[in-house]
């Protein structure tokens, strides 16, 4: 029996975002403190990196500990639990030689350039850094596993426009968004597919069609392989195969 699949790393990349972000506030309204190793007391607003490598008990200002670890994890203890990075908007390429040390993944918002992309160029970033925002090229000469979300319900979950955003980058104004940061639609099928599936260690039973894979997949309209890039918005989901079943056929 041949099974397959199709899926998006949407809702859980949208509730890690969240909960990051609840993270990340609690952490910025508190102190750490900690004892060097002449047992002197410190107390910062940031994790003391040097604590941590060191397995010291770091505690908050309410006296509670926060994190205790033997050692900073190596690279290659990193790389075999997968770490995601959600969003990634306007992480440099620096930054990103050290994630592909790390193995770390980049799982962007790519419709991000189309929503916002306007936005970013006249009033936020500037045209040079907003034309790097979700740079997904720049991943692909590294050679890195990404993936894109499309982190509903800040824009609603439209797996084509995602597809659309990734190969033409095109803001509401019709501007191109960094037009060196465009990909295929190979990539970006692989992006919401067999890259997906790679980030949550599914990759042996979701992500491609293949005997044995579940199958889960879709119908479209046309070959987005073949499609003109700007006709990509007019790609429609004919049906949708759940577990080697149609529960969903177009009218």
């Amino acid at each position: 029996m041949m099974k397959c699949s199709r899926i998006a790393p949407c809702l859980v990349a949208t509730l890690a975002t969240w909960l990051t972000l609840g993270v990340q506030s609690a952490v910025a309204a508190g102190m750490y403190k900690w004892t060097d190793d002449k047992g002197a007391v410190h107390y910062s607003d940031q994790m003391p990196a040097d604590a941590v490598n060191k397995g010291t008990t770091v505690f908050d200002k309410q006296g509670r500990p926060v994190k205790k670890i033997d050692a900073a994890p190596t690279p290659e203890q990193l790389k075999a639990i997968r770490p995601v990075m959600i969003h990634c908007h306007t992480v440099r390429e620096d930054q990103l030689d050290e994630m592909e040390k790390l193995g770390i993944i980049p799982s962007f918002f790519n419709m991000h350039t189309y929503y916002w992309g306007d936005w970013h160029r006249d009033e936020t970033l500037g045209k040079e850094r907003a034309y790097r925002i979700e740079p997904t090229a720049s991943v692909l000469k590294r050679k890195m596993i990404w993936t894109s979300h499309h982190d509903a319900p800040v824009a609603f979950p439209d797996s084509i426009r995602i597809l659309y955003s990734c190969v033409t980058r095109k803001s509401r104004s019709g501007d191109v968004i960094g037009p060196d940061q465009r990909v295929s639609m190979a990539e970006a099928l692989k992006a919401l597919t067999i890259n997906a599936a790679y980030q949550y260690g599914e990759e042996s039973r979701k992500g491609s069609i293949e005997v044995g894979k579940i199958a889960d997949f879709v119908v479209l309209s046309e070959n987005p392989m073949k499609i003109n890039p700007d006709k990509i918005m007019d790609l429609k989901v004919l049906e949708t195969i759940k577990e080697g079943k149609s529960i969903y056929t177009a009218t």
